[in-house]
């Protein structure tokens, strides 16, 4: 009986520590998949950074391309004005060296001469016009042209991060399967010994139970042969007595018997 208690206790203890034990592993599979988590969400975080920083570098990629063909357009527009105005002056020139050989007046000198000035200025305008243009638009058109290469770097890196970030999503969700499958295989593993403790408990419990009730039996029966001993230690006491007594009375009427001879 005190081999089956011990039995039923060490089972107990089995399933304690089996408990225990899924309990532990539940734990650290939970903070594992906390830490997954975590790693996703910051890894998810970064990705739609890189996807804003992404659309904002093709924003002034696309401005740039924008910026870039006004300014060529307009520098060719200048170009092409240049060379009409050096085209007419280069015709006002050869019409005015075609009157050289014909008799002029001073007035007609005059007007020549007025004339060479008025294109020599002109020219000096269109060329320190179009200095100026090249000096106020080629800073600008560098700095487009840097950023556009920045941007594409920039997107080139992004893609590549994104390749990466994609590569690695991949394991941490796998990971994260498998470690919701191994929870939900603890958690049903914890019932099961949950349910096998309880039921453990009861049997203990109805076996401790009867163990009292025999004990209780026992207890009873002994008190019961305690007394049934006491009455036949006393009975028997009682018939040593009375057996002295009669031997006492054997003896006396014996004595007497030889005292009458």
């Amino acid at each position: 009986m005190l081999d089956m208690v011990r039995h039923l206790r060490g089972r107990l203890m089995e399933a304690q520590d089996l408990l225990t034990l899924a309990q532990m592993n539940y734990i650290s599979v939970y903070e594992d998949v906390q830490q997954l988590k975590r790693k996703l969400f910051s890894t998810t975080r970064e990705s739609i950074q890189n996807q804003v920083t992404l659309a904002t570098r093709q924003f002034e990629v696309a401005q740039s391309d924008v910026t870039q063909g006004e300014l060529k357009a307009t520098i060719e527009s200048l170009r092409e004005e240049k060379c009409e105005l050096e085209k007419a002056h280069k015709l006002r020139m050869c019409h005015l060296q075609s009157q050289k050989a014909k008799p002029r007046s001073r007035t007609m000198s005059d007007s020549v001469s007025l004339c060479r000035q008025a294109s020599l200025r002109l020219q000096r305008r269109l060329s320190d016009s179009l200095k100026s243009m090249e000096s106020w638009y080629e800073p600008r058109l560098v700095a487009l042209l840097r950023r556009r290469q920045l941007g594409e770097e920039a997107l080139r890196r992004t893609k590549e991060q994104s390749a990466d970030l994609k590569t690695q999503l991949g394991p941490l969700r796998e990971d994260v399967r498998i470690l919701d499958t191994q929870r939900a295989s603890l958690e049903k593993r914890m019932v099961l010994m949950e349910t096998e403790r309880q039921n453990n408990a009861k049997n203990q419990k109805e076996r401790v139970e009867k163990l009292k009730g025999t004990l209780d039996v026992l207890e009873e029966e002994f008190e019961t042969q305690r007394k049934s001993k006491s009455i036949l230690q006393d009975i028997k006491e009682g018939l040593s007595r009375e057996l002295l007594f009669l031997r006492g009375n054997d003896d006396g009427a014996a004595d007497s018997q030889i005292l009458s001879k």
